[in-house]
């Protein structure tokens, strides 16, 4: 028994050994899984996150963002094709006012409906009172103390750049957030610029521009380019808010303003620089917190600041553009702004400036809309960061300019990556694309020799605890596919959300950023061309869209429209039940209205799918008239009439211009059905759809008729007795210039030679063949002038054998044809002028 006992307290005493040896053991095994698992697990996770990562952003890259790149390079083709006016010279007439307290809105005032329209007018309206002075001067206070610090990353390159400062704000500071919140929320303010923009704009930039005592004139420009409501359907427009925080004299550098001058592509420079104004109050000063908003392509200059007992002028500017629609959007952001704004406040539109400590504020919120990749569904998208990235590197705008490059290789590329990892290109498109590979192909480097050591530091480890098994083996493998599964399936996921995304479609469709005009239309049309003048009556086909808003009302504007829009609001108001007349005397009515067009020195001109310019016909600028009469004189049809518009404009320039269906049924049948509107308005709609006459039938478009001249046996052909204007007359030298005519070219300062005018383009650009040189050019329309054949003892230079020799005119021979004398002394007899090279200042030897 005693023996039994003494054997159980022996194998009892063995047991409790044996246990207590254990625990430091279990312990050593919960510390080795917890390290296996931050050490090598995590670590794992995190590599192959690395490399799925970029292998997604190289796949975008490729599929995508490569295409969006090259439908937003905006080359010459599409500089022509998607002219939706012209490019416009224009000359003081064109300044609409002289006073600078013109520019405040006036107490009366007081409906955005009047804010538009003077916005309209001028390109400049200040809306008093938009920020108040405590957030005005505290803003001013972080904005002066940040000027002090600034880096050369964070400055912002402005024209004439000394004494001035700029930098993107950023709305982490508390400042700015309650300064933006209140500009938003100003009611009058943001109905305006819904009209302008539509319901919830994009902010495009955000920054403080500061000049000090010392800043000089800069010179005027707008903010583009050229007039980017040339490409109303191309291009996006914008409006910037200019905020003063402190009262601001012109002495102070007050922005210069040119009004009136958004549609003028050219030619202001010294106009603007003798009519220029500076916004100014009924005090003599811009007020605090007093917010100009500025059409971008109104031709504007930071002044000079000249008051040496001055404060700094400190600048608020906020700029909003259309927010791009969900799908099929075709017009890119303004060409030519500096896009101050920070990376990662892209993508944010107007809405979310009204909420701005929920969106803007929280740092990981803020990136994923800024890159495009994450909004909440309550939220609209602004231009998101990559989408501005693309144009911008496909046009070499600011901020990725070429020299902008080179800088940023200077200054050692991206931080922390090394210049191994960095790309060799010479833009940035290849630049980045490299970088990527090269930090790609690392990253698969990397993620091969970790799990290479990570199996042999599992194997090691079971070999090192003596526990190695198939069992221990198998449970490593297991280890490291779940982690690869897991990542795996983020990365598709990832590239399945991009894939199925409407911005994807749409690239992968051709939708996004390319023109909505056929290229194949530029050679459909050899009839004679025009080139506009600002007292032409235009026809345009290229507005009148769903999305363009303020540009709707672009034509309505010209000074010519302007004209033919008196007229017809003067015989709407004389003959109110216009609709009810007889058609004989309708018909008197638009010829009066047209003759009085005439008589202002202006044509109908008819915009033709190739973007070009065509003179119609009295009988067509009848029709055109009439037609436009029975809109004004019913409110119903009126209504209707812009509707169809749009559907024709969805038709036409619409995500789905490519279908069939569009082109062979929807297009012409909306064309057919207003055409029938047009026709029968005398009668009442609803009596109109009773008669069961809703019978469409699809027709084709058809070009206007041929210009035919205005003879006076055409003016004399009245059904009734009206007042009738006179034979239309150029209303200034070579305004009236067209295809066909024989033209002379300006060469130089001082010469011009003969050649014939093959096409007048809405560019600007015409068409040329000149007699000395084979082929064609182009030539600006300005250096342009109508044919005057020479006289006998002029001076001219004669093309002999490739090169010129000096005569002068003895005797005209026939029509072209002359007896020249040399200079040298030779004669030539029978010369045509075709090979002469003439003097632009005459002169005449006898």
């Amino acid at each position: 028994l005693n023996n039994r006992n003494d054997a159980f307290g022996l194998a009892k005493g063995q047991m409790y050994s044996k246990a207590n040896s254990e625990k430091p053991f279990k312990h050593g095994r919960a510390i080795a899984s917890i390290l296996h698992l931050v050490l090598l697990d995590t670590l794992l996770f995190l590599i192959l996150l690395t490399y799925a990562s970029l292998s997604w952003v190289h796949h975008v890259s490729t599929h995508y963002l490569t295409k969006q790149i090259e439908a937003a390079t905006w080359d010459a083709n599409r500089d022509l094709t998607d002219q939706c006016y012209y490019y416009r010279y224009c000359n003081v007439k064109d300044i609409s006012t002289n006073n600078a307290t013109d520019l405040y809105l006036s107490p009366e005032a007081s409906s955005p409906q009047d804010a538009y329209q003077h916005q309209l007018q001028h390109g400049f309206t200040v809306f008093p009172h938009v920020l108040s002075r405590d957030t005005a001067t505290n803003l001013r206070n972080f904005v002066n103390s940040k000027n002090q610090n600034l880096t050369k990353q964070e400055e912002i390159w402005l024209i004439s750049n000394e004494h001035r400062w700029s930098f993107p704000l950023g709305c982490e500071e508390q400042r700015v957030v309650l300064a933006v919140k209140e500009i938003v929320s100003n009611k009058l303010l943001k109905e305006t610029m819904q009209l302008l923009l539509g319901d919830d704009p994009a902010m495009i930039e955000l920054t403080a521009i500061t000049s000090a005592f010392g800043a000089g004139h800069q010179e005027f420009h707008h903010d583009g380019l050229t007039s980017l409501g040339q490409y109303a359907q191309g291009v996006s427009h914008s409006y910037s808010i200019f905020i003063m925080l402190q009262d601001t004299t012109p002495a102070m550098g007050a922005t210069g303003a040119c009004p009136g001058t958004a549609k003028c592509a050219d030619g202001l420079e010294k106009v603007c620089e003798e009519h220029g104004l500076q916004p100014q109050n009924s005090q003599g000063y811009w007020g605090t917190g007093d917010a100009l908003v500025m059409n971008m392509d109104s031709w504007h200059r930071g002044s000079a600041h000249t008051d040496p007992d001055g404060a700094d002028r400190v600048m608020l500017c906020v700029t909003f553009t259309s927010r791009p629609r969900d799908w099929g959007e075709t017009r890119q952001l303004p060409q030519g702004i500096s896009y101050s704004i920070r990376w990662d406040h892209y993508g944010f539109t107007w809405k979310d400036l009204e909420r701005a400590e929920t969106t803007l504020v929280p740092p990981m919120r803020r990136v994923l809309k800024s890159l495009g990749l994450y909004k909440r569904s309550s939220e609209n998208w602004g231009v998101d960061f990559p989408s501005s990235a693309c144009m911008r590197i496909a046009n070499e705008f600011m901020g990725f300019t070429n020299g902008e490059l080179k800088d940023f290789r200077k200054r050692g590329g991206f931080h922390l990556l090394p210049q191994s990892m960095q790309g060799e290109g010479n833009s940035w498109q290849e630049f980045l694309m490299e970088t990527l590979l090269r930090c790609k192909d690392f990253s698969k480097h990397v993620c091969i020799y970790f799990i290479a050591g990570y199996l042999v530091l599992c194997l090691f480890g079971m070999v090192l605890c003596r526990r190695f098994s198939l069992r221990g083996s198998l449970h490593t493998v297991v280890r490291l596919a779940v982690i690869g599964a897991v990542v795996l399936a983020m990365y598709v996921f990832a590239v399945d959300y991009v894939d199925k995304s409407q911005w994807a479609f749409d690239l992968k469709n051709g939708l996004r950023y390319t023109s909505p005009f056929s290229y194949k239309e530029l050679n459909e049309y050899t009839g004679p061309l025009a080139y506009p003048h600002r007292k032409d009556v235009l026809i345009a086909t290229r507005f009148k869209s769903r999305y363009l808003f303020a540009y709707n009302d672009y034509i309505g504007s010209h000074p010519g429209n302007q004209v033919w829009n008196e007229l017809l609001e003067d015989k709407i108001s004389v003959f109110a039940s216009y609709s009810e007349l007889l058609p004989v005397f309708r018909q008197a009515v638009a010829e009066y209205i047209v003759s009085g067009v005439h008589e202002n020195s202006g044509r109908f001109l008819y915009q033709h799918p190739t973007s070009h310019w065509v003179e119609i016909s009295d009988e067509d600028a009848m029709e055109v008239t009439r037609k436009e009469l029975t809109i004004k004189s019913n409110g119903i049809l009126r209504n209707v009439i812009e509707e169809l518009d749009f559907l024709i404009s969805d038709a036409k320039y619409g995500p789905l211009r490519t279908a069939t269906m569009t082109d062979n049924d929807i297009f012409p049948y909306l064309l057919d059905l207003k055409d029938l509107l047009l026709t029968k308005s005398h009668l009442p709609l609803e009596v109109e759809a009773l008669k069961g006459e809703a019978q469409f039938s699809v027709v084709s478009w058809k070009l206007p008729s041929p210009p035919k001249a205005l003879s006076s046996e055409i003016r004399s052909c009245r059904f009734v007795s009206l007042p009738v204007g006179k034979v239309p007359h150029e209303p200034e030298p070579n305004a009236w210039l067209r295809s066909g005519d024989v033209v002379s070219v300006r060469q130089g300062k001082h010469h011009h030679c003969k050649a014939k005018l093959k096409a007048v383009t809405s560019s600007g650009e015409s068409i040329v063949q000149q007699y000395l040189k084979e082929g064609r050019g182009l030539v600006s329309f300005k250096n342009l002038m109508r044919y005057v054949p020479p006289i006998v003892g002029e001076q001219v230079d004669v093309m002999i054998h490739g090169r010129f020799r000096p005569g002068v005119i003895m005797k005209e021979v026939s029509c072209g044809m002359y007896d020249v004398s040399l200079n040298d002394g030779g004669i030539l007899e029978n010369t045509s002028d075709d090979v002469f090279r003439r003097y632009v200042n005459v002169t005449q030897i006898t």
